[in-house]
């Protein structure tokens, strides 16, 4: 359907000066009218600058505003009436203004008559119009639909695909706890990418790529396990097991360290109960015994010997045996040079319960004890890459 032709009415609005201009329309029509308005100054039009905007103004009989964008063509201010401007029949005052970026300037009021429609359209709702959002969310909605349309057509179907992420591969076929880059050929992996991760559901033990390719250039590193206790490759008889950083925690209820703590204040109680025994030198001997408020028989034996063991050697054996108890757990401070991520230490005739690092922050704590084929013990650091020279407190207990 073709468009129906535009009415178009001229006017001239003064800056100063009252015309008493009225413009007639019909209610509920829809952009089929427009204003063409003339600016005078006292009666003489004017010449509209360049770089004016303009709008009108209008107030509906229900309390609700209008303010609309209007063309400058011709030297004229060019007003489309709308449905909102004529949905009320009746006498509507109606101005102009002007801007620049600094300035504002309105015409006085002309008076918009809108004679009343036939029937009423009672489908048409009023509603405040402010042209100059509607404008702008009509830009907005043009450009989601333009944005559709190329979307469609493939415009963005963007360029090639970059690199992938890093990512983890489980199985068996990568092991040990070699942290020098190794080839593992039965890997299967054919597309590693530096720090690309593995996990040996076996072990628990975890590595990281640092040299990518197929399985037979790639190269893999130990990182870790992620077993609390577990079985160790350095491990050879049953029954023996490497230590986490958890179970060397003395402050965790249950813990190995815990228990082992346990026994330290048992030891200290016991010496502390030995310290209290009574001498031998103040101890009731026949040769003092006159001098002591009791009741004793005239005739007691040999006091100085209990079933045939004088006093002197039952206290003498009482202390060996506190002092055996005392060496059988020691805790030393102990330095060590580390070879990468680990250090080896020993004490002959001792077993390692724990090993902790001796430093002030959260770093490069012990995470890992394994006895070696040799006896001695290899303590695992996190978070060292390169040798050093370490403090660490060492508990052993006596074999």
């Amino acid at each position: 359907m073709s468009d129906i032709n535009i009415s178009n009415t001229d006017i001239v609005l003064d800056l100063y000066n009252n015309n008493f201009v009225e413009v007639t329309s019909k209610q509920y029509d829809k952009s089929t009218r427009t204003i063409s308005a003339l600016i005078s100054e006292y009666g003489k039009v004017i010449q509209i600058p360049n770089g004016v905007t303009a709008q009108v103004r209008m107030k509906k009989p229900d309390g609700k505003g209008i303010i609309k964008d209007c063309t400058i063509s011709n030297n004229k201010i060019v007003i489309v009436e709308d449905e909102q401007m004529l949905l009320f029949a009746g006498r509507h005052k109606v101005d102009v203004v002007l801007f620049t970026d600094t300035q504002r300037v309105s015409t006085l009021s002309f008076i918009l008559v809108v004679e009343s429609a036939a029937v009423s359209d009672e489908d048409v709702l009023s509603s405040n119009e402010y042209s100059a959002l509607d404008k702008a969310l009509k830009d907005c909605r043009d450009t989601v639909a333009d944005i559709n349309r190329r979307l469609e057509a493939g415009e963005f179907n963007g360029g090639p695909p970059g690199t992938r992420g890093s990512q983890w591969t489980q199985g068996t076929s990568i092991t040990g706890t070699d942290t020098s880059p190794t080839v593992f050929n039965a890997s299967g992996i054919s597309d590693a990418l530096v720090n690309d991760c593995y996990f040996n559901t076996a072990t628990g033990n975890t590595y990281r790529c640092v040299s990518a390719g197929d399985a037979s250039q790639a190269k893999w590193v130990y990182t870790g396990c992620l077993k609390s206790i577990s079985n160790s490759s350095a491990i050879t008889e049953e029954g023996q097991y490497s230590i986490d950083a958890v179970q060397a925690n003395p402050s965790i209820e249950g813990t190995l360290a815990n228990k082992q703590e346990r026994i330290n204040e048992s030891l200290t109680q016991l010496n502390t109960n030995l310290a209290l025994k009574q001498d031998a030198s103040t101890a009731i001997n026949t040769s003092n015994i006159g001098s002591q408020s009791v009741n004793y028989a005239t005739s007691a034996g040999n006091a100085g010997t209990v079933g045939g063991y004088s006093i002197a050697d039952i206290q003498t054996d009482a202390q060996s045996r506190a002092d055996a108890k005392q060496e059988k757990l020691i805790m030393e401070l102990y330095t060590a040079s580390t070879d990468g991520n680990y250090a080896i230490v020993n004490k002959s005739g001792y077993t390692l319960i724990s090993a902790h690092t001796v430093r002030d922050d959260s770093g490069y704590f012990v995470k890992g004890i394994n006895k070696r084929n040799d006896g001695r013990y290899t303590l695992i650091i996190d978070g060292l890459t390169s040798s050093a020279t370490m403090s660490f407190w060492l508990t052993w207990a006596k074999e």
